[in-house]
């Protein structure tokens, strides 16, 4: 009991810090700095919103899309469901909806944590379960669609490996009639089938414990009440998702990323194109191949690459906040036609307002090179002073100190003064083992 209870301890000790860890992460670390976080986020904010899914290519969905014409939306998981009435929610605060959202991940960890605190009750190693890798803890730490689906996942594994749950003692009765627990069980499973398609293998694993419990199911009726709740909740969702695509979700989902991605493509020629053009009149054509870094110096990459590439995401911030800009493309798209046509339409109409906007750009990012390049040589020119003076200094008091030491020890007389002499201005080493005391002195 002893050994036991000090296990649990130290369990929960490092629970309790993991959930401070997810905190951290997910108070400290910048937005998109992790997997498709952004993505994820404008996914999760169509539905701050909206209550049902987006047909594939909404007007109203553009802004989700990547540049590979790969949007979250398009998988009609609940998961950014949740995250919009998160952001929802958090707004009522005055948060932002990347703070609500960040702040729903972490407290489906704290949930999953006390889940498992109460299920361990009877076995307490199953506490280490969410100690088994820092990678759980991460999930939970930014905005994504796994975190979810493996609170669901795990919470099924909990209630039908715990022996007193409710719905095993459902299973085991013949007379008893269903509890909340066997409901909670069916909404679990419901809310995954309608989750990320990845966890969906899941179900399989679950079939695997069915299997080994088949010994207390006393009528395999009483299996049906759970998966019944399930597909009350799923299939709505899912058929309403099919429905608004025409039941052609997969085949619309790859037209709409071909569409993108050529209009994508033609974009990058034309806005590509202009960028050159600016960065040829700016650029001296021999500086081109310099880069500033931190010291001014370094090489990493070519600097009109390293221009061009920071003009580019400033010119696609700006398209980004472009409101009529917006308003316009979503009325191109609200024909549903992704054709050439449409297609042509669309990168007209940005690159018009793209080659409108590369100049001023083209100018802030110039000028902040400017300012980094001119700074860094600042600082190597007030080393060079720096290091300059401190080599100066010795140099001047070395006659007084070496007339003093000769007449305090007229031997030194005797040492050549050429040999034993080493000019600090020369920048070959200096070998001390072949110099006298003396001369070391007289440095």
């Amino acid at each position: 009991m002893k050994v036991e209870r000090a296990l649990a301890v130290a369990l929960l000790v490092q629970l309790l810090a993991s959930v401070v860890l997810v905190f951290l992460m997910a108070a400290k670390s910048p937005i998109d700095a992790h997997p498709d976080e952004m993505l994820h986020l404008l996914a999760g904010r169509y539905f701050q919103t909206h209550w049902l899914p987006p047909p594939v290519g909404a007007p109203q969905t553009a802004g989700s899309y990547s540049l590979w014409g790969f949007s979250y939306l398009d998988m009609g998981d609940v998961a950014h469901w949740l995250l919009g009435k998160a952001a929802a929610a958090g707004a009522l605060f005055r948060a932002t909806p990347a703070v609500a959202m960040r702040s729903l991940q972490v407290l489906l960890y704290v949930a999953l944590v006390v889940w498992c605190l109460a299920r361990a009750r009877t076995f307490v190693p199953a506490l280490g379960f969410l100690l088994l890798t820092p990678q759980l803890w991460y999930v939970f730490s930014y905005i994504n669609a796994d975190a979810l689906p493996f609170l669901l996942f795990t919470g099924l594994i909990l209630e039908l490996g715990w022996p007193e749950s409710g719905i095993r003692a459902f299973w085991r009765s013949r007379e008893a009639g269903p509890t909340a627990g066997v409901f909670a069980v069916g909404v679990l499973l419901g809310l995954l089938l309608t989750s990320k398609l990845n966890y969906l293998v899941g179900v399989v694993f679950l079939g695997v414990i069915l299997v080994w419990l088949r010994g207390e199911i006393t009528h395999w009726k009483r299996l049906t009440v759970p998966i019944a709740v399930a597909v009350a909740i799923a299939a709505p969702w899912s058929c309403y998702h099919a429905w608004i695509n025409d039941f052609q979700t997969n085949t619309k989902v790859a037209a709409y990323a071909a569409f993108e991605r050529a209009a994508n493509e033609d974009l990058e020629r034309s806005v590509g194109s202009a960028i050159e053009r600016t960065l040829r009149q700016a650029l001296p054509a021999n500086d081109r191949s310099y880069t500033p870094g931190q010291a001014g110096a370094q090489r990493a990459a070519p600097l009109h690459e390293k221009l061009a590439s920071s003009i580019r995401v400033d010119v696609e911030k700006a398209l980004q906040g472009d409101r009529q800009l917006g308003e316009q493309v979503a009325q191109i798209l609200s024909s549903r036609r992704l054709d050439n046509e449409s297609r042509s339409q669309i990168v007209r109409l940005i690159s018009e307002r793209a080659q409108q906007l590369v100049p001023g750009a083209a100018k802030r990012v110039l000028n902040e090179w400017t300012q980094t390049t001119l700074a860094a040589h600042r600082g190597r020119t007030e080393r060079a002073d720096a290091a300059s003076a401190r080599t100066d200094v010795p140099l001047a008091s070395a006659p007084a100190r070496s007339g003093a030491n000769d007449q305090a020890n007229p031997r030194r007389q005797d040492v050549p003064r050429g040999s034993g002499q080493i000019s600090t201005t020369k920048s070959h080493t200096v070998n001390y083992r072949k110099l006298s005391d003396e001369q070391i002195l007289e440095m």
